[in-house]
């Protein structure tokens, strides 16, 4: 097997002997359902093997191909071509995960096309470097695929032609992705998909921007929206989400997104079950959600409310100065307001969860 399955090549190689040959089927089954290709070169062996054995292919439901090249290969069509014999010969494939410094150069039209990324309902890419936005194009060829995952940042790409993205990629319902999607082009991308759950971790971009060019049917089937940012600029939502109409569950980790009167009124016609924030330090945070949860505006729906943000303990502000009593009286402040959502969240039956319960649970034991 030329070193390919050097994990499983005891259970697999035809000069093994196996404990019992009888159990040999069984043994080839849970040897090839997951498989990792260690190298480009061993990727296309596994394509002259499989072509020879086609029965081994088939038991293979999981492929994974790392290369930690400098890319440039793919450029030599008959290590291109050995590629798409390896991937036509996994036609039972569910997640294909290729991490390589080129991710184009792996997911051109032809591999795109081969039996394995027909079948494939998940495609997890990552690279040394950050990925560029031409890399995703012939997605749609893929027509089986519903999970995207991309771990690397992808690259910023200013005044890139547009028109990279074209085709129904209306299969894909999960996007997790480490994004700077400034790039009109890039952003384009979101007009493509009707998604369920869209994980989007960002350092700087704004989520209002984004949610201007998500397309009117991820408008309305997206159920789960989890974004992160690292960014420090104040950007406002107010009213971003109202044609989310089938948004459930709503986590936002920021402390450079504004939570606005607007943004929770916007919320009360959504069907949400759970609300997550991260916050500023600060206490008009707390009083903001407070008035939300006892007001009208409040989704019936919701279950769950989750708050992450640092309360000021006393004890942290214990040092003599000046205006030490002030300090404390803030402290007492916050936690006044943290035991008064406590008890907000009791009355209108909502589970309240995150570092905000985490620091009451403290207080109570101190």
């Amino acid at each position: 097997m030329l070193g390919i399955f050097e994990e499983h090549q005891d259970l697999i190689s035809p000069t093994s002997t196996p404990v019992c040959h009888s159990l040999l089927p069984y043994l080839r089954l849970n040897a090839l359902r997951s498989v990792k290709v260690a190298s480009d070169a061993k990727f296309a062996s596994l394509g002259e093997t499989l072509r020879t054995n086609p029965a081994l292919g088939s038991l293979v439901h999981k492929i994974e191909v790392v290369d930690e090249g400098k890319g440039g290969q793919m450029h030599t069509p008959w290590l291109e071509d050995s590629f798409v014999a390896a991937f036509d010969a996994l036609p039972n494939v569910d997640t294909v995960e290729v991490h390589r410094t080129d991710i184009g150069e792996m997911l051109t039209p032809k591999v795109m096309q081969t039996a394995a990324f027909r079948s494939a309902k998940t495609l997890i890419i990552s690279s040394e470097d950050p990925i560029p936005h031409t890399a995703l194009r012939w997605l749609h060829l893929s027509p089986s695929l519903e999970t995207l995952l991309i771990t690397s940042p992808m690259k910023y790409s200013p005044g890139h032609p547009s028109g990279v993205f074209s085709g129904n990629l209306s299969s894909i319902k999960k996007l997790a992705i480490n994004a700077e999607p400034h790039s009109a082009d890039f952003l384009d991308f979101f007009e493509y998909l009707q998604l369920e759950e869209l994980e989007l971790r960002s350092g700087t971009a704004d989520l209002s921007r984004i949610v201007e060019f998500m397309g009117p049917s991820t408008r309305q089937t997206l159920r789960s929206l989890y974004f992160s940012t690292t960014g420090f600029l104040a950007h406002r939502l107010d009213g971003a989400f109202l044609s989310f109409a089938s948004l459930e569950h709503l986590t936002l980790w920021s402390i450079s997104h504004r939570f606005t009167s607007e943004f929770f009124a916007s919320l009360s016609p959504l069907p949400l079950l759970s609300l997550t924030l991260l916050g500023p330090n600060e206490r008009p945070f707390l009083v903001d959600i407070q008035r939300f949860l006892d007001s009208d505006e409040r989704p019936p729906t919701l279950a769950e409310l989750g708050v992450d943000m640092e309360l000021p303990y006393p004890s942290r502000a214990s040092t003599p100065t000046n205006d030490g009593e002030r300090r404390r009286a803030s402290g007492r402040s916050g936690e006044d307001e943290a035991k008064s959502l406590e008890g907000a969240c009791l009355r209108c039956n909502v589970s309240l969860k995150g570092s905000i319960q985490q620091a009451l649970q403290v207080m109570r034991e101190r």
